[in-house]
């Protein structure tokens, strides 16, 4: 019986982690890499308001989170596959890189039984849902990147951090909360 394995890169250096919470309500995660204790951490902010045209980037893998286009590709990762020696072999080296995208906040909302919500211009794709929308004047986590508007081309929703910052305390006691 095979569990899930989970890896992180960071810099090029690919580090194991372990799921130590699944929040349903929001579809995020907390995971805890296990690395050295000098690996980079994120503030979070845990001011209650977020402005209008506040300039913002999403972070993620974009690269990582696509499958095979066509049939050429998916006969590429079936020998990938089977050759594999290590994890890095599924993947190409940039889909190691994170990608950030920039845009602004549009408005801050309620939506119901999510807490609030931003709504932003910096693109969300597969690889970025779940990764942080950062304040780019400070670098400070403001919400977690969450899902695309179908209906309105160019708009973007993340939930405020502070939104599942009781979550958060719970399962990473030494959380960095800042105004």
């Amino acid at each position: 019986w095979a569990s899930a394995a989970i890896w992180v890169a960071l810099d090029g250096v690919v580090h194991p982690a372990k799921i130590k919470h699944v929040s349903s309500q929001y579809d995020c995660a907390v995971i805890k890499i296990d690395g050295p204790n000098d690996l980079p951490t994120w503030k979070l902010s845990k001011a209650g308001e977020m402005k209008r045209d506040v300039e913002v980037a999403t972070l993620g893998f974009p690269g990582s989170s696509q499958g095979a286009r066509n049939a050429e590709e998916a006969a590429i990762e079936r020998t990938k596959s089977a050759n594999a020696k290590s994890i890095r072999d599924f993947f190409l080296d940039s889909d190691f890189k994170y990608v950030q995208n920039k845009g602004n906040v549009s408005v801050v909302k309620e939506r119901s039984g999510q807490g609030e919500v931003i709504e932003h211009t910096a693109t969300i794709n597969g690889g970025n849902s779940g990764g942080p929308l950062v304040r780019t004047k400070d670098g400070v986590v403001a919400a977690i990147n969450t899902w695309g508007i179908d209906s309105a081309e160019n708009t973007f929703l993340s939930i405020k951090i502070d939104s599942v910052k009781k979550e958060i305390d719970q399962f990473v006691p030494n959380a960095v909360w800042v105004e």
